[in-house]
């Protein structure tokens, strides 16, 4: 195969993978995707010419690098070295675990290689899950997030049972056009591709159409602000947003609401931890809430906590108080109990909220200011998932902060815990009326599938929603809407598998896909 196809090729298949993501109604394309790359990687694995595992990595960093550039350039409003970032690291370790598929190819064979493929991709999937740089974006059981009626099955295997599906699919067609192409004599090949799709898309639908929703009724009422996030959320005074968010929760307030939900930072100047009693901000929430006593308000908000020496790894010195503080991005309940439960968003985005790996390059790089997102250092978080309790005990709330939206397994701490619905409280109007707002919907559908968990969310812009627990959106607030929306959902408290369990896919894909690569090592061929 000459290196203009290879190239071709290669590029083929990022951009497949590119327009079957959620958004665009392509997403069945995502079972052919991969078919171009493999059929390069085919092809240099039985290559005897030199720097075969360079060309490897260089034909599959082009591909993943088009589909992570293609489908993420969105981050790129926010700032340009987000995407940059993105593109060169999670297309280059995508392509290093394409070298390891070649190599185990090479040294044990075509059909363990593409076993070992398999495992390779859920590794690749657990990296960008698990550490300091979390990239899990792009997860390949995510293609079908705006198809809930196909994941059904998702609350057995979460996400990355989609991922094994698609893989899966994509080798079987690559099997059956290395037998002899599309030609008649050759379409029986065709089948087992085709059942693999079938069966499970047959069970998801059986699944769907038989679920009923799960739980005692809650009325929730969502806001949204739609206050734009660059300029006027810090012109306009933290009073007047608050007083905003009062009256459109107020429009949709009832007998029966027992929820108002706001969204990320609604309070955004940072309130003390250790003085809550004096802040007014609050006593104005706590007085509104005394006209409504049956409601409780959970919204999020800027909130620090000052030392008076480094208490902590993330502690920042202020020098003209003389004191040491941490940041959090905080979500709180405020009810007619008199204390306030916080939770502290655990999950935080890379250089806007967080240095990576931090322990290592603090002491190199000292107090440098990261550009993406205007912050130095890092947030603060918390060990523990704080599940919000109503007063009475009947209902428990799961707080998920914008991008803890994005890991199923981090949720399930919740579900154990007891809570029965998500609350999901985000501002996604950084990355303006592109398809990452839009995105982050859906995955919130592939989270409800997982837990069997009504959702109520809350944008500070687009989209808030109501989704229920097969993934349905069943009310929703588009792009620089203001408004309230109002509706009962079910309170689940049921483990689906999935919850109780986690990631297991990923921890037996990792096992297995280092012993691949150990049995590789000492095979001789």
């Amino acid at each position: 195969m000459k290196p203009f196809h290879r190239l071709g090729l290669a590029a083929l298949s990022g951009l497949l993978l590119y327009l079957s993501w959620p958004d665009r109604h392509l997403s069945p394309l995502v079972f052919i995707a991969l078919i171009p790359l493999f059929i390069v990687l085919r092809n240099l694995s039985l290559s005897k010419g030199k720097r075969v595992y360079g060309k490897v990595f260089f034909y599959g960093w082009l591909a993943f690098a088009l589909w992570n550039g293609l489908t993420g350039w969105w981050i790129s409003l926010a700032h340009w070295s987000g995407l940059a970032a993105v593109v060169l690291i999670a297309a280059s370790v995508e392509s290093l675990l394409m070298v390891g598929y070649v190599y185990c190819r090479r040294k044990l064979g075509a059909r363990k290689g593409n076993i070992a493929l398999v495992f390779l991709w859920l590794t690749h999937e657990w990296i960008l899950l698990s550490w300091d740089m979390e990239w899990p974006w792009l997860a390949l059981g995510y293609a079908f997030a705006d198809y809930p009626k196909w994941i059904q099955w998702y609350e057995y295997t979460g996400v990355f049972g989609g991922s094994v599906w698609i893989v899966l699919v994509n080798l079987l067609f690559v099997f059956a056009w290395a037998k002899g192409g599309l030609t008649k004599t050759n379409l029986s090949s065709f089948v087992r591709p085709v059942l693999m799709i079938t069966f499970p898309v047959a069970f998801s639908l059986y699944l769907y159409y038989s679920y009923s929703q799960k739980g005692e009724e809650v009325e929730v009422v969502v806001v949204q602000p739609n206050i734009e996030p660059y300029e006027e959320k810090f012109s306009l005074s933290p009073l007047t947003q608050l007083e905003l968010f009062l009256s459109l929760a107020e429009k949709e307030i009832g007998a029966e609401t027992r929820y108002v939900v706001g969204p990320e930072t609604l309070i955004p100047k940072g309130i003390d931890e250790f003085n809550m009693e004096g802040e007014g901000l609050l006593k104005l929430l706590k007085s509104f809430q005394q006209q409504y006593p049956q409601v409780h308000l959970i919204l999020g908000a800027n909130t620090l906590r000052r030392y008076s020496i480094q208490a902590t790894e993330t502690a920042r010195y202020y020098e003209n108080g003389d004191f040491w503080y941490d940041v959090f991005n905080t979500a709180m309940q405020v009810s007619a109990a008199d204390s306030i439960p916080l939770y502290h968003k655990s999950k935080l985005v890379v250089a806007a909220e967080k240095m990576p790996f931090l322990q290592v390059l603090e002491p190199l790089l000292g107090d440098i200011v990261i550009d993406f997102g205007g912050i130095s250092g890092s947030n603060r978080t918390q060990e523990n998932r704080e599940v919000f309790v109503s007063d009475d005990g009947r209902f428990k709330v799961a707080p998920i902060i914008c991008w803890e939206n994005e890991f199923g397994a981090f949720q399930g701490e919740y579900f154990r815990k007891g809570a029965q619905m998500i609350f999901v409280i985000t501002n996604d109007g950084w990355w303006g009326d592109s398809e990452g707002h839009r995105q982050h919907l859906h995955y919130t559908r592939v989270r409800a599938i997982e837990s069997r968990r009504s959702v109520a969310r809350s944008a500070n812009t687009g989209i808030s929603a109501f989704i229920n627990q097969r993934g349905d959106i069943e009310q929703l607030l588009g792009w620089e809407e203001r408004g309230s929306l109002s509706q009962k959902i079910a309170a689940n408290a049921e483990l689906t598998f999935y919850s109780k369990h986690g990631d297991y896919l990923l921890r037996i894909a990792v096992w297995l896909a280092v012993l691949f690569l150990l049995y590789a090592s000492v095979k001789k061929r």
